[in-house]
């Protein structure tokens, strides 16, 4: 998703200790894009593609709760991205 946005992911900053997340991406000299409606369903429809999910309630839930707090995540300095552990 971040990569549609046009966020180059950064390299990835393993984290020193086991638990539920192993690595981040420290995205924070980026910026997301702040999208209008229009812009927003036409990468909504390029995410739906890209991923291959279906589109439902809850996928578009959570992709507008993501462009929705864009510009607060925005306002911050620091700006991280977790990546989970794989199940054993």
């Amino acid at each position: 998703m971040m990569t549609l946005l046009g966020i180059v992911l950064p390299p990835l900053i393993a984290l020193p200790l086991p638990g539920e997340f192993e690595a981040l991406f420290d995205y924070s000299d980026q910026f997301l894009p702040i999208l209008r409606q229009e812009d927003f369903d036409a990468f909504y429809e390029a995410w739906l593609r890209q991923s291959g999910r279906e589109t439902n309630m809850d996928e578009y839930g959570q992709v507008l709760f993501f462009q929705t707090y864009s510009s607060a995540w925005n306002a911050r300095a620091s700006r991280f991205v977790l990546r989970e552990s794989l199940p054993s």
